[in-house]
């Protein structure tokens, strides 16, 4: 029996699609090691072809996550009509997963290009933004979005049709148990390694001292599938400090505030974040050619931060650290999908709306983009504005992520009518890629939705609408008594002129009002720094963490905000912070290494 065709087309079928998905791994690493040479520099091919070895483990880990579930149905025997049901469904199950093995494979290289790692945390925003994806996908690559539903589609006619008129397991179910039993095995082997064993996770991957090569061992989709179905657990641990310790005040901040003093008693405070606003293009900041004139202008009245930088590489790692005064921290899950705004957090509007403060959160793209509305009102602001509530002329260009005139017309109209003081918070959106063809006398280069050509054009059109916001807010009645504070939430994801560590995730950060010397200050400064800086503004009262011994003690994981040498905060090579030209100073590193400790400390205490 066993060597009839009856019986052997099923283990053929298995070995044919574990070698063409293993295959197509090594084809994603090796095209991710070409394409990026600027990132792998001085990564020989021996040490590539070394790391595309051990990520065996994770190819073998995303097949038992892909094959395992059909399997258990596909291996059933008989021919009773539940039984052939429960084998189709099982065929349906397995070509679709293998297709979107794939998908997620081809995303998450594509997510590479922009932030030089895989997919993470991050694939869970694809839901809540799914109709702005699908656009982007219609506008950029309706090609490759019309192949991926052709692929779909003919993957599920061959589960569904073809593959189960192949003969039926001809055995009993005492062959079809211990068929199960050795999946069962292999698929244990695969996910833990060996008995005992953690689940393979994608820390295991950044083993080595040159992190960039835990890149080319992860397998993109199972980096994705891992982060969406089998988030991280929190194994840090307060190592050593007594249960009486480890209760902190519930308005713990781990920022410090960036001004010494202000010159005036509870100022109206309007904080405009920037989408992806970069010091490349920024005159104020250091470019040499300026996109930014109107932004520089009011730059020269005002505090410039020039060693400020990111918390993370996407909009919704600033968000947190500036709403909530906590970056996202290993082990975390991602805010607005059960992360720090389930913690017994004060954000930063909370803190002036207790201070006596109207609050008001206003962004360029719709409400509940990143689920904003809901995570805006967590963190205290009473007024909550998206696209939906801006007056966009009909003749402008259609955009995802909005235009950001519409919004701070918006905001000038609210703000007029608002008691003082108030805090307003505004979210800029014209900037974020795709890159909306701007008019004419914006386009300073050729239109490209998706490279750093479309985000000048689009820089150029943010500044103009950032200076008709400032103009006419000169002219208000509340102007005097205003504090501004303007910073990026990240640096431009893709094409940036400098792609050092440093040069991707410095970002922008200034400060304006009355009472606040101009020029520019060098004390490292990053998004977390803004909820203490806003408290200090308004007066409300927020607790210092003090340092406990010993250092916070973890699975691991804190040795990635160690090493290399040039990055103060570091996890799974997403630096958080880095000090000017990679040159640590021991006092910097010293006190942004206890912020992060003590952000450990605070989100642990409160589980």
């Amino acid at each position: 029996m066993s060597g009839s065709p009856s019986s052997s087309w099923m283990p053929r079928l298995l070995l044919l699609t574990t070698a063409v998905l293993l295959l197509a791994s090594f084809v994603a690493r090796l095209g991710i090691y070409l394409a990026h040479g600027d990132f792998f520099a001085g990564i020989a091919i021996a040490d590539f072809a070394l790391a595309a070895f051990r990520g065996l483990r994770y190819d073998m880990a995303a097949l038992a996550l892909l094959l395992l579930p059909p399997l258990l149905l596909i291996l059933l025997p008989g021919q009773f009509w539940a039984l052939r049901w429960l084998r189709n469904s099982g065929y349906v199950f397995l070509t679709v997963a293998a297709a979107a093995t794939v998908l997620f494979g081809v995303a998450s290289t594509q997510f590479f290009a922009f932030f030089y790692r895989h997919l993470g945390v991050e694939v869970k925003t694809v839901f809540s933004d799914f109709d702005f994806i699908l656009q982007m996908a219609v506008e950029q690559n309706l090609a490759a979005l019309i192949v991926v539903i052709i692929g779909l589609i003919l993957a599920f006619v061959a589960g569904y049709r073809v593959i189960p008129r192949l003969p039926a397991p001809q055995y009993g179910f005492a062959g079809y148990s211990w068929r199960l039993a050795l999946v069962l095995v292999i698929g244990h082997f695969s996910l833990w390694g060996q008995p005992g064993r953690e689940w393979v996770d994608d820390k295991h991957a950044f083993v080595e001292q040159d992190l960039r090569l835990g890149q080319l061992v992860l397998n993109p989709a199972f980096a994705a599938f891992n982060n969406l179905f089998f988030p991280q657990s929190v194994t840090a641990s307060l190592a050593g400090v007594p249960e009486a310790q480890a209760t902190l005040p519930p308005a713990t901040a781990s920022g410090q505030p960036l001004l010494a003093s202000s010159g005036v008693s509870r100022p109206n405070i309007v904080m405009v974040i920037l989408e992806s606003w970069t010091p490349d293009f920024i005159g104020a900041f250091g470019a040499e050619e300026s996109i930014t004139p109107h932004f520089d202008a009011i730059a020269a009245e005002g505090r410039r931060y020039q060693q400020a930088y990111a918390n993370g590489p996407i909009s919704i790692y600033g968000l947190q650290a500036i709403l909530s005064g906590m970056p996202h921290l290993p082990g975390m899950p991602l805010m607005g999908f059960g992360g720090v705004e389930t913690l017994q957090l004060k954000g930063v509007a909370q803190l002036a709306a207790e201070a006596g403060y109207e609050t008001l959160w206003a962004q360029a793209p719709r409400r509940a983009s990143f689920n904003m509305d809901t995570l805006a009102a967590r963190w205290g602001f009473e007024h909550i504005a998206g696209r939906e509530d801006f007056q966009t002329p009909e003749d402008w260009n259609k955009t995802p992520f909005g235009w950001d005139w519409p919004m701070y017309e918006y905001a000038l109209q609210r703000l007029a009518e608002f008691e003082a003081p108030f805090f307003a918070t505004l979210y800029t959106g014209v900037t974020h890629v795709p890159y909306v063809q701007v008019p004419a006398e914006h386009e300073l280069r050729p239109h490209n939705p998706d490279t750093v050509d479309g985000f000048i054009n689009t820089l150029s059109r943010a500044d103009w609408a950032l200076n008709q916001f400032w103009q006419q807010a000169r002219r208000s009645a509340w102007h005097a008594n205003t504090v501004y504070l303007f910073v990026s939430d990240h640096v431009v994801p893709k094409d940036m002129p400098d792609k050092s560590v440093r040069g991707r995730y410095r970002i922008p950060l200034l400060i304006v009002g009355p009472g606040i010397e101009a020029g520019d200050d060098r004390q490292t400064a990053s998004h977390i720094d803004l909820l203490p800086t806003v408290a200090q503004l308004t007066g409300a009262t927020i607790y210092a963490v003090v340092r406990r011994q010993p250092a916070l003690s973890s699975d691991g994981a804190m040795s990635y905000f160690l090493a290399p040498e040039n990055v103060l905060g570091h996890y799974r090579n997403k630096p958080v912070f880095a000090a000017d030209d990679g040159e640590l100073l021991a006092p910097q590193e010293a006190a942004f290494l206890s912020r992060l400790r003590a952000s450990y400390e605070r989100y642990l205490a409160l589980q």
